[in-house]
């Protein structure tokens, strides 16, 4: 940290004069201080600097004073772990609860995302320890299972490749191999700690497969007669619980993982099928040959078919086009002679909005007449 270092937060009339200065200063040869005017979300881009400024370097410094700006905009999306982290430190020793409800409010006041901030990405930040502990192992047993379903193994058998056969393996080592699964070091370390209740350093084979659960189509329910976890008490206990209660609940491909529901009149489900049309090559490129295919939706009926993004493959081969099928629940009398797709259209229209912006992920500039260039775009939605 720079103690000669100071982020102010101003608002645009300020913004409009400080870089008024800044021209003035340039243009006069002026320096009475080092100043550059900042704008969220351009990624340490400078609106303007002024004269003899020399950029903060990256640290918690800059992250923090970016993240405290999101945080007191209300920003609902696109919170990291790691920026998380650097909230959690910043406020430290403030009340979650109290925080919680400033932020409620505020949020009141501004066109942001309504739904209950425990579903919002900065949720995790209004936990307490012991419960963030408890939502990182939540949130990894739940990736566990589904790379249990992909990988069609159970989860006892997934420990003893770890282990090399062995019943037990430390709590470090357990650690490191979720943490090759995709989670987070923060997830994979508060997983290993869900499965050692104990405190012992070390991770059973059974406690781990008790843990995970029971995965659907690759083993039968757990035996319930081991008796009660009446000693094992805190985060863990909660853990194991809602774990035991969840284990038969994985979604195998479903509207679960995308956070959509029907209202009870409307019948969601991913379908294959569809056309699709080759949008771009990389034949004339020095490297492997892949292709983006964009697929069509179509309206059969009264079911309305949703594309849900491009899609890639190796090679010249079409893919399998996934869309999302959309159509009124078969409890509903609907006439059947002429099914109009309009109410289902606009149930869509409500439930899927189009983004609001997008933002550029990685892009492929053409070098060559040969050639043609390729950007990747990120949607944003409109609760960003």
């Amino acid at each position: 940290i720079e103690p000669a270092r100071s982020f102010v937060v101003v608002s645009l009339a300020e913004a409009e004069h400080i870089r008024a200065y800044i021209h003035r200063s340039v243009a006069c040869g002026e320096q009475r201080c080092c100043i550059a005017l900042r704008a969220v979300g351009l990624h340490d881009g400078a609106v303007d600097v002024g004269p003899g400024f020399t950029a903060c370097p990256a640290g918690f410094q800059s992250v923090a004073a970016e993240q405290a700006c999101r945080f007191l905009d209300c920003h609902t999306g696109s919170f990291r772990a790691s920026q998380l982290a650097h909230l959690k430190r910043l406020f430290e020793g403030v009340d979650p609860e109290a925080l919680a409800a400033w932020w409620e409010r505020a949020r009141d006041c501004r066109r942001r995302s309504p739904l209950p901030r425990q579903r919002l990405p900065i949720g995790p930040f209004f936990l307490t320890d012991q419960q963030l502990c408890v939502h990182h192992a939540e949130v990894s047993i739940v990736h566990v299972r589904r790379v249990c379903l992909q990988r069609r193994v159970a989860a006892a058998a997934m420990f003893q490749s770890w282990s090399q056969g062995a019943q037990a393996a430390s709590t470090d080592s357990i650690a490191s191999h979720l943490a090759e699964l995709g989670l987070a070091p923060t997830q994979a370390r508060a997983l290993a700690r869900a499965a050692d209740p104990g405190v012992t350093g070390t991770v059973t084979c059974a406690a781990f497969a008790e843990l995970i659960g029971a995965t659907p189509a690759l083993s039968q329910p757990a035996s319930r007669g081991r008796g009660s976890n009446a000693g094992e008490g805190g985060a863990a206990e909660a853990i194991r619980g809602r774990a035991r209660t969840a284990s038969t609940a994985v979604p195998v491909a479903s509207m679960a993982e995308l956070e959509i529901r029907g209202d009870g009149a409307w019948e969601v489900k991913l379908s294959s099928g569809g056309s699709t049309h080759l949008s771009w090559t990389s034949k004339h490129y020095a490297c492997e040959l892949v292709s983006m295919w964009r697929v069509a939706g179509s309206v059969k009926g009264a079911s309305v078919q949703v594309p849900l993004g491009f899609q890639a493959s190796r090679g010249m081969r079409s893919p399998t086009p996934v869309l999302l099928s959309v159509r009124p629940a078969r409890r509903l009398k609907l006439p059947t002679l002429t099914p109009d797709p309009a109410p289902t259209q606009r149930w869509v229209d409500r439930a899927l909005p189009f983004p609001v912006a997008f933002r550029l992920l990685w892009s492929v500039i053409a070098a060559e007449p040969n050639q043609s260039s390729m950007y990747v775009w990120r949607p944003v939605p409109p609760s960003d």
